[in-house]
């Protein structure tokens, strides 16, 4: 019992920063501006925590969270994607000076968590071998974000050229649901292929921008409690069909990953409100990401009385270690970039 209650500070700190408000805070009525979505991606870093944890370190509670882990990739891909799309529409050239930043922002963070990696999986408490590989090895996530900004700049480039720039969002979207199916047919599970439609959710807020804005603003209870019952009803499907290939396995996860995430900025739009604390851990939410899996290990050398002890020794030791990956990496970037020009 211990354990989950201790657990249980987890979510309810979330839900605390969620809605706390400093003399930082401005309450901005649009759920995607950038500063909010980045103080939501803090608290979806941290969920993701959760998923991982090890076998003997699991219980009820961190299980129950770690469920909706998907749902937090699912929404970073989203907000990638939408981002991507809205500085192609405010800057004209924005392609031309793509790769620089976007190379340098994801490898520099993820080299040196790398290095971190190598050293913790030398602690007696890892059941990792401390191989060499482990220095220059690319993160599953990182892969398929260099992937899609790799299709994205080949299709920005041909729009207009090879075909009418009005398509440029239809062929964003095959391509990626191209790869998504690809990656589901060739069990490849480390490419994220469910929660790649974020991508396309992403480009379809973006197209349909208003709409979105207007469907989630509109606080009426008829339509969050329709969204929780259609929630509820495509995880219970889910559950029951997730073995059947296709259909259960993929379509309806891929359903119930769209209605989570709309449900989500439906209650979220128009009170939740970013602050000091949320800001700050939306800025080293990709390092957490990147390192949560590194301080397994760590958490483990301390000796936890408990699953919840060792959850909290965790997420304190990742958000400590990304905050000074973040600090290490932010004047490396910066230099790197006035190298290159």
């Amino acid at each position: 019992m211990s354990a989950i209650l201790l657990t249980a500070l987890i979510p309810l700190s979330i839900l605390f920063l969620a809605i706390y408000k400093d003399k930082t805070s401005v309450r901005k009525p649009n759920i995607l501006d950038k500063d909010l979505t980045n103080a939501l991606k803090g608290f979806a870093a941290i969920i993701v925590i959760m998923v991982h944890i090890p076998e003997p370190e699991v219980n009820p509670l961190q299980d129950a969270i770690g469920s909706f882990a998907y749902v937090a990739v699912t929404f970073f891909f989203f907000v990638s994607a939408y981002g991507t799309r809205l500085s192609l529409t405010k800057n004209p050239d924005y392609l031309k000076r793509f790769w620089p930043g976007r190379l340098l922002a994801l490898l520099i963070p993820m080299l040196l968590c790398n290095v971190v990696y190598f050293a913790t999986y030398h602690l007696p408490t890892s059941v990792h071998p401390a191989a060499i590989s482990l220095l220059y090895a690319v993160n599953p996530y990182v892969t398929v974000l260099l992937c899609y900004y790799l299709f994205f700049y080949l299709a920005g480039r041909l729009a207009g050229k090879l075909y009418p720039a009005k398509y440029l969002d239809p062929v964003l979207w095959c391509g990626i649901i191209i790869s998504s199916s690809l990656c589901y047919v060739s069990e490849l599970d480390f490419t994220w292929c469910y929660e790649q439609w974020g991508l396309i959710w992403g480009l379809l807020a973006f197209k349909y921008k208003q709409q979105f804005i207007n469907f989630i603003s509109d606080k009426g209870w008829v339509k969050i409690c329709s969204l929780l019952v259609i929630s509820g009803i495509l995880g219970v499907m889910y559950l029951k069909f997730k073995h059947i290939a296709f259909w259960g396995e993929y379509l309806l996860k891929i359903g119930l990953g769209f209605s989570l995430l709309l449900t989500m900025f439906a209650v979220l739009q128009g009170w939740f409100c970013e602050n000091r604390i949320s800001r700050r851990l939306g800025k080293i939410s990709y390092e957490v990401y990147l390192l949560h899996g590194a301080m397994f290990a760590a958490a483990l050398y301390l000796r936890p009385a408990n699953s919840g002890v060792f959850i909290l020794y965790t997420v304190a030791l990742t958000l400590i270690g990304a905050a000074i990956m973040r600090a290490i990496s932010t004047p490396l970037i910066k230099m790197g970039k006035r190298l290159i020009g």
